[in-house]
């Protein structure tokens, strides 16, 4: 018999389990790391577009990363700074790769181009030129990027060990257009999906970042549009390529060795947004390593946040020594080939290209091959021929690409630039309304010839560079007289004055040769500088002269004025009056009469109409070779803005993403493109778009009139954090004194966004409210469990070792007493006893322990019945 009884809560208590991903640790990225330091910057403007500095770039350190959640050396790529393409919370490129696909990667020691501002910082390892950022676009890169073959290895540049990396701009030409690739990378529909991205297609990632004027930028492929080559900020959101090199002992899944693929095999290898990665073998170094490039873009991604300076190195990426070294980007020839230089275009007649030509002209070309032989040469208007000489006639202003194969599959792509054609002045009739002639406003109808060009113009500049915009092309510039006069005054001055000049010239892209290539290179002409420090003292000056345009011109003339200061300053600020820039040397051409659509003639050379009315007006200029042209225009007005609504698929507290339905409509001119959150366009009336977390999303609709609707759609109903809690543990407090044989679990739940939904207790019973008390009265662990109103879930066990066990005093007697058929006071039980008296009799037993605890009584009633058969007594043991 137990002297006195633990209240003791029947527990079923198992391990917590938690499903962990594998983690890879890789001693090699993370070695006794160098001293780190931030890169001094001046003017770059890092803080404001991000760095192209590769090594402790955000792109970086997430490409090699196979972390679940990734650590940024700089300012991490957060919603807070970029927005709907963050990636702070993302785990690792390579988190999805198995061990063994991990471990097939090699470390590879590369170059990656680097700044003059980084060289400055001592963060560089060769190179004594800056890489340039190309200016004027062209679907050829040798031509975009002017001097790459020659100087690629002489810019400044730095080698880095990377598992996964991004192409430079040299690579991308050595590579993919040197073979013939096309630029152009489709988005994956993962990616296209996870950014609710509507296009097919996007620029994407080079590691080449360069400097121009103070300021920075990173080289993007195109293969979109006319580019191949485009300068974009860090922190623009651009695809993302990656390339890897494979050990050339790894065995892919199809059994075939690494070693043993061929350039232009495709392949899957590795797992990113839960899909297979299709790569295709892009080069291959001598001792058989394949270098790999993805098919597809992978993702849309800043390269690096804005916010800060760059470190000098990472923190997280740090591999030891490389398993392959590219430094010197050596172009492996295709199989069964000796082949790698591609065939040599000549322009035989190049003088004809440097002189004023009336009208069309014919260019000779020689094409040589002295390896596997010449293929074939395509020419600018799409036609193939395959003699190494022949002859193509030019007659605009433009650039004419032609691309010559050879047998090996090498490209050259030999782009002539023409400039020089001094073409016919013509009537422009320009409509300020859209080509589809929908228009939500008036109609501004411009008149004039082409020959009229020209700047008339007053402005203040606080800033370094103002272009005007580039006159009209209407002939070449090259050799005509320039007139430019005016006045300029300074009007403020926050630093010295001295050293600082107010420059006017003009601006153009002048056709250059290098090594063999042609290329456009923008030229500044600066005739007039008057510096600061005459301003201040002597007032406004008034200037005039005349510039004769170089023969080295080619298009794009711009009137320009500037100041010698940072790209960033605005410590200085200039007034212009009266600017103007007049073209001395135009032909003969004039209009003498315009004829307007309601019969009426205008006797001027330029006029301007308006039209407020639906309808086909047209014109009829007459000009004096006595000859009419003749233009019609249609106005279709629509004033009435799109409308635009969502449908939101969760209204109430979720931790899942919320899909919203758009549909936009436009009941006259229609719908032509919104602008969504994320800067992309979408061409749909009707299209989802999901959103992942809180915040506030625009969506700009634009109809075929020019009407444009901005909504702003606010999603606050997403948690996706669990909740937090805090934790007591106290002895039961009683009869003033602590009981410590039983504890109280306190659990006090919080969470800031959906707000405490309830708590689970360690029997499995879910209790509604913020916090809860337990009583246990036996050492162990105890689980709890902590839900939000959006279902999201904590766990906790609290693990109790302080309860003392209860101490047993021993049993000092046992007292009973007979009631009934036989009576008997309170006897000390020594020994069994008998009840002898026939009838019913009562039982009644308690105890005494040693502390003087006395037990509950209990009792027991037995009946003694001593008619045949006899039973003369019962025998009675108490326990």
């Amino acid at each position: 018999m137990m002297l006195f009884k633990k209240n003791i809560a029947l527990l079923s208590i198992g391990a917590l389990l938690s499903c962990l991903a594998p983690v890879h640790i890789h001693a090699e990225e993370n070695p006794s790391p160098k001293k780190n330091f931030l890169i001094e910057q001046s003017a770059s403007g890092r803080k404001l577009y991000g760095s192209s500095y590769w090594t402790s770039s955000n792109i970086r350190e997430w490409l090699n990363s196979d972390a679940k959640n990734v650590q940024f050396t700089n300012q991490p790529p957060t919603s807070a700074k970029i927005k709907n393409f963050s990636y702070d919370k993302e785990s690792g490129f390579l988190h999805s790769f198995s061990e063994e696909e991990y471990d097939a990667i090699a470390i590879t020691k590369h170059r990656v181009n680097v700044t003059g501002f980084d060289k400055k910082s001592g963060v560089h390892d060769g190179g004594g030129l800056k890489l340039p950022l190309l200016r004027y676009y062209n679907p050829s890169i040798t031509f975009s990027q002017s001097g790459l073959v020659m100087n690629h290895d002489k810019y400044y540049y730095k080698y880095e060990n990377d598992k996964v990396f991004l192409l430079n701009v040299y690579e991308v030409y050595n590579y993919l257009q040197k073979r013939g690739t096309p630029l152009r990378k489709n988005i994956s529909n993962e990616a296209k999906q996870k950014r609710n991205y509507y296009e097919e297609s996007i620029e994407w990632y080079t590691s080449s970042g360069g400097e121009d004027v103070g300021s920075e930028a990173l080289l993007t492929i195109d293969g979109i549009t006319e580019a191949s080559v485009r300068r974009r900020n860090a922190n623009n959101s651009k695809g993302i390529v990656p390339a890897i090199h494979l050990k050339p002992e790894y065995k892919l899944n199809n059994g075939t060795m690494a070693k043993d693929l061929k350039i232009g095999d495709v392949l899957n290898f590795g797992i990113y947004n839960n899909v297979p990665i299709k790569w295709k073998v892009i080069n291959k170094t001598e001792d058989g390593y394949p270098l790999l490039l993805s098919e597809e873009i992978l993702d849309i991604k800043p390269f690096d946040t804005q916010g800060d300076e760059s470190y000098a190195y990472s923190d997280t990426v740090n591999f030891n020594k490389e398993d392959v070294s590219v430094i010197d980007e050596t172009y492996t020839p295709n199989e069964n080939q000796k082949d790698v230089q591609p065939p040599i275009i000549e322009l035989l007649n190049k003088e004809l290209i440097n002189q004023t030509q009336k009208g069309e002209f014919t260019l000779d070309f020689k094409v040589t091959d002295n390896e596997s032989g010449l293929d074939y040469i395509q020419l600018p208007n799409g036609n193939k021929v395959k003699s190494s000489t022949f002859k193509y006639t030019v007659s605009e202003n433009t650039e004419y690409l032609f691309i010559a194969k050879d047998k090996a599959g090498n490209h050259r792509y030999y782009t002539v630039p023409v400039g020089n054609i001094n073409t016919p002045s013509k009537v422009l009739v320009k409509s300020s309304g859209n080509e589809n002639g929908w228009t939500n406003k008036d109609v501004k109808v411009d008149i004039s010839a082409s020959n009229q060009v020209g700047l008339h113009t007053s402005y203040t500049q606080d800033y370094r560079s103002k272009y005007h915009p580039i006159w009209e092309t209407y002939t070449t510039y090259k050799g005509k007289r320039i007139k430019v006069s005016g006045s300029v005054e300074l009007l403020s001055a926050t630093e010295s004055v001295d050293k600082i000049n107010a420059q006017i010239g003009y601006a153009y892209a002048s056709n250059k040769e290098y090594d063999s290539e042609y290329s456009l290179v923008k030229t500044w002409v600066i005739p007039k500088v008057i510096p600061l420090k005459t301003l201040k003292e002597q007032g406004k000056q008034t200037f005039e002269f005349i510039s004769t345009v170089p023969n080295d011109y080619h298009s794009n003339f711009e009137p320009y004025t500037g100041m010698n200061i940072d790209v960033y300053k605005k410590d200085y600020k200039i007034k212009w009056t009266d600017l103007k820039f007049e073209l001395l040397d135009d032909d003969d051409f004039k209009i003498n009469k315009i004829e307007l659509p309601n019969g009426k003639d205008i006797l001027d050379s330029v006029y301007t109409d308006t039209l407020s009315k639906e309808g086909v007006y047209t014109y009829k200029v007459h000009d004096n070779r006595g000859m009419v042209t003749e233009k019609s225009i249609e106005v279709k007005i629509d004033k009435t803005s799109p409308t635009i609504d969502f449908e939101q698929s969760q209204t109430e507290w979720t931790n899942a993403d919320i899909n919203i339905k758009v549909k936009t409509s436009d009941a006259q001119s229609g719908i032509d493109y919104t602008i969504l959150p994320n800067e992309s366009k979408v061409e749909k009336d009707i299209f989802d778009f999901k959103v992942y977390e809180n915040g506030t999303y625009t969506f700009e609709v634009h109809d075929k009139a020019g009407n444009v609707t901005k909504k702003v759609l606010e999603i606050k109903n997403i948690d996706k954090e669990a909740p937090t809690f805090s934790t007591q543990e106290n002895y039961i407090y009683e009869n003033g004194k602590y009981d410590k044989t039983r504890r109280v679990i306190t659990i006090i739940g919080k969470d800031n966004d959906s707000g405490m939904d309830s708590i689970q207790l360690p029997s499995g019973e879910w209790l509604k409210g913020d916090n809860v008390t337990f009583t246990v009265s036996e050492n162990g662990r105890y689980p709890f469990k902590l839900k939000d109103k959006a279902g999201n879930i904590n766990s906790t066990s609290i693990n109790i070792t302080e309860i003392e066990k209860a101490s047993v005093s021993g049993i000092q007697k046992i007292e009973y007493k007979l009631d009934g058929a036989e009576t008997k006071g309170w006897t000390n039980y020594s020994e069994p006893f008998f009840v002898r008296k026939e009838g019913l009799t009562t039982i009644t037993s308690r105890t005494y322990d040693k502390a003087g605890n006395v037990s509950k009584e209990s009792t027991r009633m037995v009946k003694l019945d001593k008619t045949k058969p006899v039973n003369n007594q019962i025998l009675i043991e108490l326990k």
